[in-house]
C-alpha cells in the first residue's frame, strides 16, 4: 500500500451560502489534497496530515471531520493554547476567488516544534511520499523551515519521494527574495514539482511557459508539472517534454482548491500505475469537476464517477 504524508495547514473555510449566511467547513491546500487524495484512492492509500490543531472543540471538529474522510490523524498534533486558522472567500462572477485570513497564530505554525517534542513520532515516519506546499512553507518561521527541510531530507534518505507545490501566495512573505531562497532548496530536494505558470509569473518573472519551462530546469533534477489552467499542462524531465491540453470549463463556479485537487488527483493515478500523460488528463478531469461547485471540499459524490474510473 502506498502511503502519503501531507504537511501543511487545515483552516476553518467561510464561504457565502446566501447575502446573510455563511457555510462553515474545513479546508486550506494540503487539506484539500489529503482530502481529495483519500477519497480518490481509497483503501489502496493510507494518507496522513502532518499539522497542529488546538485543544478546543472546533479543532476537534476539525480532527472529526478527517477521521469521516479516512485521513489519518495520528500526526495532527494539539497545542495546549493555539487554535486553528481561520478564512473566507470571496468569489466574482467568473468563479475567481479571493480570501481574507485570520491566521497569524494558527496552532499549525507550531507543528516543527510539536513535532520536536515527539521523537518517536518522528522516528516512525516512513511514508512513500511526502507532500508539502509553499504554504506551508509560508507559514512557518526559519526555524519550522530549517527542521522542515532536516526532516524531508531524511525522509528522502529513507526512499521517500518528496512531491512540492509552490502555490505562492505573496501576502503570506516578507519579500520575494524571502521566497526565492525558501523556494531553492524546496525545489532542490523534491523529486516532483507542481508549479503554477502563474505563481511562477509573479515570483521569477516568467510570463510564457517557454520561459517557465527553463527556470524549472534550473531549480529541479526531477519531475516538473506546470500548470496553466484552461491552457494546458506541461510535463518535463531530464529526458522529456510534452504539452497536455486541458478541456475548458465553459462556467466556473468557484476555483477553490483546483489546483489541490489536481495534485490530489495526480498522485492518486500515478499510485495506480498511469503513466504521466494519462495521470494528467485524469487529474484535470477532476479539477473541471471541483471548480464547478462551491468551496474546496465538494460533495463525495459529485467526484463518484472519477473514482470509479480510476478504479477500473
Amino acid at each position: 500500500m502506498t502511503s502519503t504524508l501531507i504537511i501543511g495547514e487545515s483552516m476553518v473555510e467561510l464561504t457565502h451560502h446566501t447575502d446573510d449566511l455563511l457555510r462553515k467547513s474545513f479546508a486550506g491546500d494540503t487539506h484539500s489534497a489529503a482530502v481529495y487524495l483519500k477519497r480518490l484512492a481509497g483503501d489502496s492509500e493510507d494518507v496522513s496530515l502532518l499539522s497542529a490543531v488546538g485543544l478546543d472543540g472546533l479543532s476537534n471538529e476539525l480532527i472529526e471531520a478527517l477521521n469521516k474522510e479516512g485521513v489519518s490523524t495520528h500526526t495532527v498534533l494539539q497545542h495546549p493554547t493555539r487554535t486553528i486558522g481561520l478564512y473566507m472567500v470571496h468569489t466574482d462572477s467568473q468563479g475567481e476567488r479571493s480570501f481574507q485570513y485570520w491566521r497569524s497564530q494558527s496552532a499549525a505554525r507550531a507543528t516543527m516544534a510539536l513535532l520536536e517534542q515527539q521523537p518517536a513520532l518522528l522516528a516512525d515516519l516512513a511514508p512513500t511520499r511526502v507532500f508539502f506546499s509553499g504554504i506551508t512553507l509560508a507559514i512557518f518561521d526559519s526555524t519550522a523551515r530549517a527542521q522542515l527541510r532536516e526532516l524531508l531530507e531524511q525522509l528522502k534518505m529513507r526512499g521517500t519521494q518528496v512531491i512540492f507545490d509552490p502555490n505562492y501566495r505573496p501576502a503570506l512573505w516578507q519579500n520575494k527574495e524571502e521566497t526565492k531562497a525558501e523556494y531553492q532548496w524546496a525545489f532542490a530536494v523534491s523529486d516532483v514539482v507542481l508549479p503554477g505558470l502563474d505563481d511562477l509569473n509573479k515570483l521569477y518573472g516568467t510570463s510564457s511557459m517557454q520561459s517557465a519551462v527553463a527556470l524549472v530546469k534550473t531549480l529541479c533534477s526531477g519531475e516538473a508539472i506546470i500548470k496553466n489552467g484552461e491552457h494546458g499542462v506541461t510535463y518535463l524531465n531530464a529526458d522529456t517534454q510534452f504539452s497536455v491540453e486541458v478541456a475548458p470549463v465553459a462556467k466556473p463556479v468557484d476555483t477553490t482548491a483546483a489546483g489541490d485537487s489536481f495534485n490530489a488527483a495526480l498522485m492518486a493515478a500515478r499510485s495506480k500505475g498511469l503513466p504521466p500523460q494519462q495521470a494528467i488528463e485524469f487529474a484535470a478531469s477532476v479539477a473541471a469537476i471541483v471548480i464547478q461547485h462551491k468551496g474546496a471540499i465538494i460533495p463525495r459524490t459529485e467526484l463518484q464517477h472519477a473514482i470509479n474510473q480510476l478504479n477500473t
